[in-house]
């Protein structure tokens, strides 16, 4: 215990000292703290001592036990022999796999240099890209200048077919009620006996003529059938 205090002191001493040789104030509130520290440390070990002397006697109580201990030792005994065996085994696998680990980083390391090359010729590469690059924008605003022209004209022959549509639809909306009126004359002259077939090809001689002024007036549905059948749009 003397040897323990003179420890503590001479520590306390060498902390509490600066290099001008005089004690630094800050360190005296410290110097106490560790002394209760220690007080109470020492207060904890007497107590100790004492339950160690009570556990001295419960020992006395458990030597009973110390064959089935022995026992459950040498079982462990065994199993240790066997994790030692497990364990050699694991050890040489584990140097195996380091083994291909270290060819693995050497594998790397001439991926990586090659990696290099390749990064510094694509560098290149970009540098000749990006000046392609520039010059097919210069094209590009070109091509939309010229884009732009053949939209306005592109809109104006829109606007004119449509018109043209428009007048087709109006000629095949009209082909179309005439071929209505014309089935419903033909079904009239077919329910009366006094007119006779040439009366029927006179009338639609009349309507085929009716067409093909139609046809003549729009020929873009020239290639549409308007005999016998309606016009849809």
């Amino acid at each position: 215990m003397n040897n323990n205090s003179n420890i503590f002191n001479n520590t306390s001493q060498n902390q509490s000292t600066i290099s001008n040789g005089q004690r630094d104030p800050n360190s005296l509130g410290l110097e106490k703290h560790v002394r209760h520290v220690f007080m109470q440390t020492q207060t904890i070990i007497t107590a100790l001592n004492n339950e160690l002397e009570d556990q001295k006697k419960n020992n006395e109580e458990l030597n009973w036990k110390l064959t089935d201990l022995t026992t459950t030792k040498n079982n462990l005994n065994n199993k240790n022999k066997q994790l030692e065996l497990d364990l050699k085994e694991v050890k040489q696998s584990v140097d195996e796999n380091l083994k291909i680990k270290n060819d693995q980083k050497a594998e790397i390391g001439k991926m990586k240099k090659q990696l290099q090359e390749v990064n510094d010729d694509w560098e290149n590469k970009k540098k000749e890209l990006l000046h392609q690059i520039n010059q097919l924008k210069e094209e590009q605003f070109k091509l939309e200048d010229e884009k732009n022209r053949e939209k306005v004209a592109f809109d104006q022959a829109t606007k004119q077919y449509v018109q043209k549509i428009d007048s087709i639809k109006y000629s095949i909306s009209s082909t179309n009620n005439e071929i209505t009126k014309y089935d419903t004359y033909i079904q009239k002259l077919k329910g009366r006996e006094k007119f006779s077939m040439d009366t029927i090809m006179n009338e639609t001689y009349k309507f085929k003529e009716f067409l093909e002024s139609q046809v003549m007036e729009n020929p873009t549905i020239g290639g549409s059938s308007v005999t016998g059948s309606k016009i849809y749009n």
